[in-house]
């Protein structure tokens, strides 16, 4: 998630400092859900993959559920960033930045708290919906019909 967490801040300078720093996270969890959808809808004239959308919806949980520490971090930075420094020994990471700009700093806590439910509810609907839709092609493999051995 790295590589696009970093493209999505240079996607969004066109757009901002603030855009560009939200950029990282947007786009983490964005590119996830827009291929969920096309997978869903069948976009460009592929064929539509309910199974593939909801491995989609899956990352795009993951990268929520990995976005989190950080904001939850932010009110007191001790995490150590990529650079080998906190948050605090730095200008700060994304996530201070933008609950600094919004004046939210003080609920970063809170807020972490708020995102991980959404995160954990796509990663558990993302689960039912695979095995669902495993459950019913291997239901309807062979026309419908398991055979069973004499």
């Amino acid at each position: 998630m790295l590589p696009i967490h970093e493209a999505g801040h240079l996607l969004f300078i066109p757009l901002g400092r603030f855009m560009t720093v939200l950029g990282g996270s947007l786009l983490q969890v964005l590119l996830p859900l827009v291929l969920m959808a096309s997978f869903m809808f069948g976009f460009g004239g592929s064929r539509r993959d309910n199974f593939a959308a909801s491995l989609m919806l899956w990352w795009a949980a993951v990268s929520i559920i990995d976005i989190v520490p950080y904001i939850w971090d932010a009110f007191d930075a001790k995490m150590m960033l990529l650079g080998g420094k906190t948050g605090a020994e730095s200008d700060g990471h994304d996530w201070q930045n933008i609950l600094g700009d919004l004046g939210l700093i003080k609920q970063a806590h809170l807020i972490a708290g708020i995102a991980h439910k959404p995160g954990l509810a796509a990663m558990l609907a993302a689960y039912v919906c695979g095995a669902a839709r495993l459950y019913f092609q291997f239901r309807n493999r062979d026309g419908g019909a398991i055979e069973e051995e004499s």
